[in-house]
């Protein structure tokens, strides 16, 4: 067997070769030892470290004890930190599978196979709870006719709901826009002034608690480039002063920092400051890519801070177009935007139905490709192990049930 280096850590050099013996048996052969000085482990200070290097062969449970560090996890973080990933992009693969297996026997036993679009939303990264709930509803109210899945896609319709205007000239007030760091609101905030700049609107955008100063450069990027007003503001009081001096004319977009990081957004205290003002409309950006535990938690963030519409962003970054269905699971989450582009001057316009269920039906080509996939596989005899690992990552957009909360389609 192929030899292995091992280093031994204590506190005492005795201990540190009593555990190697301990370990490796009487015979072990010692390389080095040498004493340094590092962080007391759980405390604040500064204790003495004693090393002991030995050589050994290898073994699966050589190293299972934590004070035993193989070369190995000498890495780099970066290093680790990239293997650590591609691990939970493995398991997350997994997951997917067994959720659409799941989704598609517990169909079949229960006569969901029959639901005209259950194989669509399965394979459209809808929850496996989800999409017995709207065929149960389906089965009970909707109208089958002689098109079943145009019937299917009828019901479901019904249960979509948007904001009532029907072109961004309509919009007014104010807006906040929440989400997590990285979700894309500063993309949709931009966007949205530069199309409501086009048809003539005058707009401000207000940049809550900017964290450092190149944020207030980009604000002021913008702010010349689309010749409207924008401001930072770094408390509630500016915030405020700033909002009493805008125009009741004025359409004003707040870029709110990150929700999970920034406490103050959470509070009691700035949720009675909004509602001091009227025409306040609060929405939630979700970034579809991003794995069904995250959105999850979401969906609860988005109900604390009583937002009134979701945005729907990285869409182009998601190939299970359709998990943002599990969104209405719980309640009947209205949508305001969709963002289906990085890109400046495109992919960007306001919820309607239609492009909501647009988004459904494209997941129809990627199932069945995922199927001819699968056929192609077994007649070949291909392995599963296809170099996925450098493809782009295919994020989870599957969540378990939240048991504390009733569904409400019907």
């Amino acid at each position: 067997m192929s030899q292995k280096t091992c280093t031994i850590q204590d506190r005492s050099l005795e201990n540190a070769m009593k555990k190697a013996k301990d370990q490796f048996g009487p015979d072990v052969l010692i390389v080095n030892t040498r004493e340094r000085r590092g962080k007391k482990e759980g405390g604040l200070g500064i204790d003495r470290i004693f090393e002991v290097t030995v050589a050994a062969e290898d073994d699966a449970g050589l190293y299972a004890r934590s004070d035993i560090k193989p070369k190995e996890e000498l890495l780099s973080r970066s290093e680790a930190a990239a293997r650590l990933e591609k691990q939970i992009e493995r398991l997350e693969k997994l997951e997917i599978s067994i959720n659409r297996i799941e989704g598609k026997i517990r169909g079949m036993l229960e006569g969901h196979s029959t639901y005209p679009i259950f194989d669509l939303l399965s394979g459209g990264g809808v929850s496996p709870r989800t999409v017995e709930m709207i065929a149960d509803s389906f089965s009970r109210t909707g109208k089958k006719g002689r098109d079943p899945e145009g019937s299917a896609f009828e019901h479901l319709e019904r249960h979509l709901r948007v904001a009532e205007e029907r072109s961004c000239a309509d919009m007014s007030g104010i807006h906040y826009f929440f989400g997590t760091g990285g979700s894309g609101k500063t993309s949709i905030i931009i966007k949205l002034a530069a199309k409501l700049v086009d048809l003539g609107k005058d707009v401000s955008i207000i940049t809550l608690f900017p964290r450092h100063g190149g944020e207030v450069k980009r604000l002021e990027v913008v702010g010349k480039t689309l010749a409207i007003g924008t401001y930072p503001v770094h408390d509630l009081q500016g915030l405020r002063e700033t909002l009493d001096s805008m125009d009741e004319e004025t359409v004003v977009l707040v870029d709110t920092p990150c929700v999970a990081t920034v406490s103050e957004l959470r509070t009691e205290r700035f949720a009675s400051f909004i509602s001091e003002f009227d025409f306040v409309n609060r929405h939630y950006v979700f970034d579809i890519s991003k794995r069904a535990s995250f959105l999850r938690q979401e969906v609860e963030v988005f109900d604390r801070l009583g937002c009134d519409f979701c945005v729907l962003t990285k869409l182009d970054l998601s190939l299970e177009k359709a998990a943002f269905i599990d969104l209405i699971a719980t309640a009947l989450r209205p949508f305001s935007f969709i963002n289906e582009s990085p890109d400046f001057d495109r992919g960007f316009d306001i919820a309607t139905r239609k492009r909501l269920l647009d988004l459904v039906k494209s997941c129809k080509r990627s199932v069945r490709e995922e199927e001819r996939d699968i056929s192609v596989n077994k007649k070949t005899g291909s392995s599963e192990d296809t170099g996925e690992e450098d493809k782009p990552k295919k994020e989870d957009s599957t969540y378990s049930s939240i048991e504390e909360e009733e569904p409400v389609l019907i």
